[in-house]
C-alpha cells in the first residue's frame, strides 16, 4: 500500500510549489525534521501560502541501492503516523 504525501520541491531560483506523491512505505530508511525550511517559511523566503508553524520532514527512500531525499510537509511524527497507519491496514488484509 502506498502512502500519500506532499512534496516540497524547489528550482535554482529558489521558488518553491508542492505535488502530491505516493511513497511505498517499505522504502523508507528515515525520517527527520528539517528545520531549514521551517526557518526559510517564518523568514518569509518561500513562496508557498503555508502557516508559519508548518514542520517539514527530509525523508530517505532506498529503492535498489539508490538513496533518495525527499522533503515533504508534515512533521516527521506525523509522517510516521502515517505509515504505520498504512503497515497496520496491510496486517489486517493479509
Amino acid at each position: 500500500m502506498l502512502i500519500e504525501l506532499v512534496e516540497i520541491k524547489s528550482n535554482y531560483q529558489n521558488n518553491y510549489s508542492l505535488s502530491t506523491i505516493f511513497v511505498n512505505p517499505l522504502h523508507i530508511v528515515s525520517l527527520s525534521e528539517d528545520n531549514k525550511l521551517r526557518r526559510r517559511l517564518s523568514e518569509g523566503k518561500m513562496n508557498l501560502d503555508l502557516s508559519e508553524h508548518t514542520r517539514f520532514t527530509k525523508l530517505v527512500l532506498n529503492d535498489s541501492r539508490v538513496f533518495n531525499e525527499l522533503l515533504v510537509v508534515g512533521a516527521p511524527e506525523v509522517v510516521h503516523e502515517k505509515i504505520y497507519n498504512s503497515k497496520k491496514r496491510m496486517l489486517l488484509r493479509d
